[in-house]
């Protein structure tokens, strides 16, 4: 329990430059940053969007005691709900063995919607419970992750999906996932995996058991997809298949006089 850690050891805070060799050899950055509330722009844009952040509370402490780093943080802010997290790295000159949790609960993020250029609107809850495992170079992690009640509209998208929730389970390296949405034009689901164990891979599918698109003016059509993504070594493959069991093509045909000599 880093509250109970003999006061003999060796305390140090973010601002100590004694704890900048540590967090470099672990790859990290000893820099810490909060402000109320937080702006973040985008550089370069002649508008740059902006995201606001009001945090009602934040702590960090860290310690460093006989090869073991603890670090434990707390953060309770209206957008980002309260976030909570301790992580022990033991053996920092050797196996850099890694035990600790991360707790999310009621996370908003309609914060971003103003953040990310090609989304229009977004929301949703975000609740996780998560422990940690392994070492730094290879972590494991456990528990679970759930997005609910989300909408988003996009660029990426011809209509705006809604009723969008996903429920994740880490399994040390591998997350499994299933989700639903549903839009104007019908519902889909949504099931997957992604692995991290050797390299990264990601699978996933999509499946409607009949979804109504409009693709131009004029066409309408009722389509089933079964399809199944992969993606590995910076490739994707797309498999599956598409019925369409129903389809209304509008056609407009325009009569020429052509007079005779």
């Amino acid at each position: 329990d880093l509250h109970r850690v003999d006061r003999r050891q060796r305390q140090m805070c973010i601002r100590d430059r004694g704890i900048s060799d540590v967090l470099n050899e672990l790859g990290l950055s000893d820099e810490l940053g909060v402000g109320v509330p937080v702006e973040l722009n985008a550089s370069g844009a002649e508008d740059p969007p902006s995201m606001m952040l009001s945090i009602d509370g934040v702590s960090a402490t860290l310690a460093l005691h006989n090869d073991q780093l603890v670090v434990a943080s707390q953060l309770t802010s209206p957008q980002l709900g309260h976030i909570q997290a301790e992580l022990t790295i033991a053996d920092i000159g050797g196996g850099r063995s890694l035990s600790g949790g991360m707790s999310i609960d009621k996370l908003d993020t309609s914060f971003l919607q103003n953040f990310i250029p090609s989304i229009e609107s977004l929301s949703g809850g975000i609740s996780s419970q998560l422990k940690l495992s392994g070492s730094l170079d290879s972590p494991k992690i456990n528990g679970r992750f759930d997005f609910t009640e989300g909408t988003l509209k996009s660029d990426y998208f011809p209509e705006t999906l809604r009723g969008m929730n996903l429920a994740a389970t880490f399994d040390q390296q591998t997350l499994n996932y299933k989700g639903v949405f549903e839009s104007d034009g019908g519902k889909a689901r949504l099931e997957g995996t992604l692995d991290w164990q050797k390299e990264w891979v990601l699978k996933t599918s999509l499946a409607s058991k009949a979804f109504d698109i409009t693709p131009q003016s004029g066409v309408d059509l009722t389509v089933k997809p079964t399809l199944f993504l992969t993606l590995k070594e910076g490739r994707a493959e797309v498999s599956g298949t598409i019925e369409i069991p129903k389809a209304r093509v509008e056609v407009k045909l325009s009569l020429i006089h052509i007079s005779e000599p």
